[in-house]
Order: C-alpha cells, then structure tokens, then sequence
C-alpha cells in the first residue's frame, strides 16, 4: 500500500472544505515528508488549491529552514475524480524479478555474483530466477568464473519483464 492510497480515502471521506497537513498525518499514519509530498502532487493535478503556508520555526535545539504547514481547499467538482489505484499494481511496482530483469537486458554475459551484488538481492533470488530465464530459453551458461557460472543472454529481452508460471515441488515437466 503507497501513501498516496490512504490520503487519498481521507479526502474523498472527509466533509469539511479545507484541510491541513497535521489533520491529514494524524489520520492516516504516515510520515510527514512523504504527505506533504503527495499533497503538494494533487494540489498541482488540480485536486487541492493551497489556501496559506504558514511556516513552523524550528524549536529549541533544531536547526535548518522553518517547515511547512499548508492548509489546501478541497476542489469539489474534482473530488469525484480522484485517481482511484488498485493495491495490486501498486504491490508488484519494482520487485526483485524486475531489478533482475533489468540488469539481464543490459549485459550480453553476466555472474550471479554481478546480478547480487547490482541489483542488491540474495543469491538464492538470483539463482532461482535465472533458472527460470534458462528453463524458458533466455540464457545459458558459457563457462565458470572462479566459483560462479558465467551467464550468457541467447535472445534478445523484450522491455517488460514476462510473467512465468512458478513449477511446485510435486510438478513432473512433460
């Protein structure tokens, strides 16, 4: 779930006409930084129109400029309109698979150990998904580099990551 999602609920939930930042934070326990963010985006969609600014100093033993503290109005007519997101393609936004996929497309020859350490997953991950790529035709193996298998990509990569069907344990392959 993003942070965009709950602010979003809020404002369509909420009945009065303006809103400000410390009520929205109190109600969908989020950050501040990350709200304020996605407040600001919807005030330029067109969303929220920024009523005042009126800035926090910075207390006792805090340094650095004075903070935010907006107060939007609600734009009526658009409040039906708010961009509405299902959870499930917010979940699969840039997996591991994708980061993998990535750094496939990118180099012709590659190490597990070069996928791990780039894309910053597990070596258990990376094996595990280049077995796929190679039970599916999209690499192979050329050779062994100290203790790690060289990859080599057979085919070109389309740009999205294909979807494969996982094989369980008790699976027999035709």
């Amino acid at each position: 779930m993003t942070v965009l999602d709950p602010i979003i609920a809020f404002i369509v939930a909420y009945k009065g006409r303006n809103i400000k930042l410390a009520q929205v934070v109190g109600c969908v326990d989020r950050p501040r930084k990350p709200v304020l963010r996605v407040l600001d985006r919807l005030a330029r969609e067109g969303y929220l129109v920024e009523i005042t600014d009126k800035p926090i100093s910075p207390g006792m033993g805090e340094n650095g400029p004075p903070r935010r503290n907006p107060t939007w109005r609600i734009v009526a007519e658009k409040r039906a309109e708010l961009p509405s997101r299902s959870s499930k393609a917010a979940a699969h936004k840039n997996t591991n698979r994708d980061k993998i996929w990535k750094f496939i497309r990118t180099r012709s020859r590659f190490t597990g150990a070069d996928v791990c350490r780039t894309c910053e997953c597990t070596h258990k991950t990376v094996a595990d998904y280049i077995r796929i790529l190679e039970r599916e035709g999209f690499v192979r193996v050329v050779g062994v580099d100290e203790k790690w298998k060289v990859w080599l990509r057979v085919k070109e990569l389309p740009i999205k990551r294909p979807r494969f069907r996982e094989k369980s344990a008790g699976e027999v392959s035709a």
